[in-house]
């Protein structure tokens, strides 16, 4: 298997994209939650605490925003570059299917 990222690293290289993100976005933690469908209060956990996103709010977040996809891009060792919009569409679909697998 390639280089799997430590968790630690993917915390934190999250936790950093997040912070600058709620800082930049209007209305913050509240615009991070909407786009990833949890409370503000979640992302305030992600952006103050020990506390990440799970699989299916990290793929959310990277399909609205270049940085959050860059960043799985470095971890997993590959080229970032941005997303089309067909590859948006995608990605969407993929969350909306393990978001009903959650479901379930």
């Amino acid at each position: 298997m390639g280089n799997v990222p430590k968790k630690s690293s993917v915390r934190e290289g999250l936790k950093s994209v997040l912070q600058r993100l709620a800082a930049r976005e209007r209305g913050g933690a509240k615009t991070l939650a909407a786009v990833a469908g949890v409370t503000p209060r979640a992302v305030e956990g992600w952006l103050y605490a020990d506390s990440a996103p799970g699989t299916a709010q990290t793929l959310a977040l990277a399909a609205r925003y270049d940085e959050v996809w860059e960043l799985l891009c470095l971890l997993t060792g590959r080229q970032p570059a941005a997303l089309s919009a067909a590859e948006r569409e995608h990605l969407a679909q993929v969350l909306s299917a393990l978001t009903r697998e959650e479901a379930a």
